[in-house]
């Protein structure tokens, strides 16, 4: 709805003789006026300045759209009969599917310290005798937190952007 509003707000602004046909009744002259107090229109200032912040710019998007981080995990279930990583679920919450491109720098870094993080423990799983290295449970544990970490960690008891991805697999502390 919002954006079928600011794409009309925009139509208006080049033509206000041409609305957009699907405004009907007396909803659009209630909205021209709306459009034009000056509460609003410092709102609309004040949000486009919050956007250009480099906080917004670091922030995570979700590109989803419609569907929900729970619905994408469904998806992945069904599609490979697992459910989906903390990077996977990354991915799939923070890349444009048609370009994949990341919605922005933030969730990028995460990924990108997470797999550094997998990289070396695989080498050092590696380096260590068949009986000694990690079961699959304490592997998956031990990127989950290093996931978690590279979010931001714990923000006042929850654990900050990981949301349903803590859905994804049991994480528990492993020293």
């Amino acid at each position: 709805m919002s954006t079928l509003l600011s794409e009309a707000r925009k139509k208006v602004a080049k033509d206000p003789s041409k609305p957009p046909l699907w405004l009907a009744g007396n909803s659009y002259p209630l909205l021209r006026l709306r459009w034009e107090e000056e509460d609003y229109k410092a709102k609309c200032q004040k949000n486009k300045n919050n956007r250009n912040t480099d906080e917004a710019n670091r922030a995570c998007v979700h590109s989803g759209g419609s569907k929900s981080a729970a619905t994408l995990r469904l998806e992945f279930i069904q599609r490979f009969g697992r459910p989906p990583t903390f990077l996977e679920m990354n991915e799939m919450m923070h890349k444009y599917a048609d370009s994949g491109e990341w919605t922005g720098t933030r969730a990028e870094d995460v990924s990108r310290l997470t797999q550094i993080f997998v990289e070396e423990y695989n080498a050092n799983q590696q380096r260590l005798p068949p009986h000694r290295r990690d079961n699959d449970e304490i592997r998956r544990n031990k990127i989950s937190l290093a996931f978690v970490k590279n979010v931001g960690g714990m923000n006042r008891g929850r654990k900050f952007a990981a949301g349903l991805h803590l859905l994804c697999m049991k994480v528990t502390q492993v020293d």
